[in-house]
């Protein structure tokens, strides 16, 4: 089937071309190609060891569009060569792996290959795991523009020694209050509390599942900017604090502000410092998918609570509560160093009383927002240092190695 573009239409941004009524034969045409090679590579005979290979490198030749075209690749893997989608009773054949590549060249990340296996083969333990190789099947799919239809590649058999690795979704990529307002500038997780103020979960935000990437909230009293009382908002890239991720304010050496906001998004740099020109009570709201910064002034002052308790199985409950106390010179953010020796379940509650608690409904852990009143929240043993905000409920337990 082909389909005539006229002069108006733009494919997938990179053909640009003008034409009038006398010279419309010149336009190309668009070809829906049955399908493109996917290349058996060389050593497909041989065994891919997933825990080691790093990574697994596939080639294929680009669909015949009837001219080049700007492809985007999309990498499915299955335990067998048939491909079925997801119905209302039934599971898709195969899966969908996260990365996109847009070079007929791919280098596939192994580890997610093997955990596309290990979902699709539902192993739950290292002992599910088989210790000998397996066959697998690869596939592409291209993709040119969200209006016109997907072309899939042929399917290859790759040999691979599959590993178990826990399916977990990515924890939240945390930003970080940091600089003279808390009390420090160290960036390390033990400094979480000390020279670092976590922001606070969204409630109802679904995060990244691969990267943790999504939006933050930290509400509190702040004075108005002065050269010694400014701060800055640090963030994380893959799971470590890191300045090459940050929001700053103008140049260094301002006075701190936030109407000359800046970010640096896996870059080096060194903007001013973040502040408020008027005292009172701000929220701010940080998206880092979207990669916008906000401060919003608010008219309410919130509840406040005289002490915050940790409590649970390790403490036999109201007998050795953890009491903890505030980060720096805040009055919502709440910290304490904690060590499971095993398994527990926990709770916060405010004032030394049950009255004001927070437990969680789904019992997640070590990140969540309490659900006032809520279930038990399971710990694992571990040196943690937990935070917790008693305005949006979020708490975090931070793992010290």
């Amino acid at each position: 089937m082909k389909k005539i573009l006229s002069f108006i239409i733009l494919l997938a941004g990179v053909i640009s071309f003008s034409a009038c009524d006398d010279d419309r034969d010149s336009n190309p045409t668009y070809n829906q190609p049955a399908s493109f090679v996917l290349n058996t590579p060389g050593l497909a005979t041989a065994v891919y060891d997933l825990k080691n290979a790093g990574t697994v490198v596939l080639t294929c030749t680009q669909p015949d569009y009837g001219f080049t075209a700007a492809t985007s690749y999309s990498v499915e893997v299955a335990l067998s060569d048939t491909w079925t989608d997801e119905t209302e009773t039934a599971a898709a054949s195969y899966m969908v792996l996260t990365d996109n590549y847009t070079e007929a060249k791919l280098a596939i990340d192994a580890q997610e290959i093997d955990k596309a296996i290990v979902q699709l083969s539902g192993w739950a333990s290292e002992s599910d795991t088989p210790d000998t190789d397996m066959e697998i099947y690869v596939r592409l799919k291209a993709s040119v523009n969200s209006s016109l239809l997907p072309v899939y590649s042929n399917a290859i058999k790759l040999n691979v020694l599959p590993y178990y690795i826990e399916l977990k979704d990515a924890a939240p990529s945390f930003f970080f209050l940091i600089g003279n307002y808390v009390g420090g500038w160290d960036t390390n997780m033990k400094d979480i509390g000390t020279s670092l103020i976590p922001m606070s979960l969204v409630s109802n935000y679904e995060y990244d599942k691969k990267t943790g990437v999504g939006q933050f909230t930290f509400t509190e009293y702040f004075d108005a900017a002065t050269s010694s009382n400014g701060f800055k908002l640090i963030g994380m890239i893959d799971g470590a604090i890191s300045w090459n991720e940050q929001w700053g304010n103008g140049e260094d050496g301002d006075l701190p502000g936030n109407t000359n906001l800046q970010h640096l998004h896996g870059e080096g740099g060194n903007p001013g410092h973040l502040g408020v020109s008027e005292a009172g009570w701000y929220q701010i709201d940080v998206d880092d998918v979207k990669q916008s910064l906000t401060f919003t002034k608010l008219d309410k002052t919130p509840k406040a609570y005289s002490s915050i308790q940790l409590l649970g199985d390790f403490s036999d409950w109201d007998a050795n509560p953890i009491e903890m106390t505030n980060i720096g010179n805040t009055t919502h953010s709440w910290k304490a160093t904690v060590t499971f020796e095993t398994e527990s379940t926990v709770k916060f509650r405010a004032n030394a009383g049950w009255d004001t608690n927070w437990g969680n409904n789904s019992g997640l852990f070590p990140f969540g927002l309490g659900d006032p009143g809520g279930d038990n929240i399971p710990v694992k043993p571990g040196t943690y240092i937990v935070t917790f905000n008693d305005i949006e409920g979020s708490y975090a337990f931070f793992i010290q190695e």
